[in-house]
């Protein structure tokens, strides 16, 4: 019985160190965002954004749409966001529509903010079906067939991502 739960043990740290030795580079900087380590997530995060890592993208803009760590700039987080939506994660869709229909850091354009919530709701994310909604009560009738054929684009360059 002794033996059994010592091999046992044994997995278990093998197993556990194992796993800590694996944690990358964007597990890292994820964890020093969590921890409100910002400098040092930006600094983890930004060449694996570079290297068009959709998660790092979305950390960065995040982080630049805050302005945490550093000053807020919404430019540089809508390129962000706009470089991981065209990657195919919808989180970044989700936040990118947002500041299309704000203007916040792009020229305000609810046809565009509707297109990335289609497109973030057709990948799985679930707040953007609710901002949709709530955008197409101001919009015509034109706008919304506008904004489906431009999302029905941006669609159309996500195959296979």
């Amino acid at each position: 019985m002794l033996r059994t739960i010592q091999s046992l043990l044994m997995v278990f740290c093998v197993l556990f160190f194992a796993g800590l030795a694996l944690a990358g580079p964007l597990e890292e900087g994820v964890k020093a965002y969590q921890d409100k380590e910002y400098a040092r997530a930006m600094e983890i995060l930004i060449p694996l954004a570079r290297e068009n890592d959709t998660t790092a993208q979305f950390y960065v803009g995040t982080m630049y749409g805050k302005g945490e760590g550093h000053s807020q700039n919404l430019e540089v987080a809508a390129h962000w966001f706009t470089k991981a939506s065209h990657l195919g994660h919808p989180s970044s869709q989700l936040y990118l529509g947002t500041m299309y229909y704000h203007g916040r850091g792009v020229k305000k354009d609810l046809g565009q903010a509707c297109a990335w919530w289609i497109v973030a709701s057709a990948r799985g994310n679930e707040r953007a079906g609710k901002f949709l909604n709530i955008a197409q009560a101001e919009m015509s009738r034109e706008q919304i067939q506008q904004s489906g054929k431009i999302a029905q684009e941006i669609m159309k360059t996500l195959q296979g991502v």
